[in-house]
């Protein structure tokens, strides 16, 4: 399962990440920093999981989630 970290503390994604390659099955193909960044990614390449902060500057984790559409990943 291919994952991506959204989260404003860096601190946050390495522990994220750390976390998710002891869960196995879970491939992190990249890390942002803010939604917008985010939002820009996923235009262009596809995730199944997103590991996902809800309160960060600017774009929020929720108003990511609401421009998205309906082909959604999983959002933890």
């Amino acid at each position: 399962m291919n994952a991506l970290i959204i989260d404003d503390n860096k601190i946050a994604r390495t522990t994220i990440r750390q976390l998710a390659g002891k869960a196995g099955d879970i491939d992190v193909v990249a890390e942002c920093a803010d939604a917008m960044s985010a939002y820009k990614l996923l235009q262009s390449k596809r995730v199944d999981l997103l590991l996902l902060d809800i309160e960060m500057p600017g774009m929020s984790g929720l108003e990511l989630t609401q421009n998205l559409g309906d082909k959604r990943p999983i959002i933890i």
